[in-house]
């Protein structure tokens, strides 16, 4: 998968990349909401994981703004130009006009408290992990999203017969 990340503390970005590498994905991590718009403009993710509490724009206004389309304002830097490009070496260098609106979003978020996930979920997140991240249910939800984007890309008759 190519996987975007949004997330503010370094460590934390240090840790999923390597993760997702090891793991074979291809990840793009920015510091953020603003830096995930600007690289979903570049290339089709096939999913965020975001941090819910970032500077400049956290993860809620990062997803809603995916889930409306809404990239006014947004032109992706040099810095996130190079990351992309750094990850996903055919990823273009022209801003596509639009946000990927269903893309999935999962939250990563240290707020475990009840209503917490429902929260998350009514404000347009897919999917919830609380921090720290447990690797395993990481994986397992990755496997998700794969499966979602292989069933997708079957067709309605193939995938249900999977």
């Amino acid at each position: 998968l190519d996987i975007l990340v949004a997330e503010d503390d370094p460590v934390g970005r240090f840790a999923l990349r390597l993760f997702l590498q090891r793991a074979g994905h291809r990840a793009v991590c920015v510091e953020t909401g603003c830096q995930a718009l600007e690289a979903l403009l570049l290339h089709p993710f096939d999913c965020l994981l975001t941090d819910i509490q970032m500077p400049i724009m956290d993860g809620v206004e990062t997803t809603r703004r995916i889930r409306q389309g809404d990239s006014a304002g947004i032109t992706p830097s040099q810095e996130v130009l190079a990351a992309v490009r750094e990850a996903i070496p055919e990823a273009g260098q022209t801003p596509r006009a639009f946000l990927p609106q269903d893309m999935p979003v999962v939250a990563l978020t240290a707020h475990a408290m009840s209503g917490d996930r429902e929260y998350f979920l009514r404000m347009g997140m897919d999917m919830y992990l609380t921090k720290p991240i447990m690797m395993d249910e990481l994986y397992l939800l990755l496997n998700q999203v794969g499966k979602g984007r292989r069933a997708s890309a079957l067709g309605p008759t193939e995938a249900h017969r999977n």
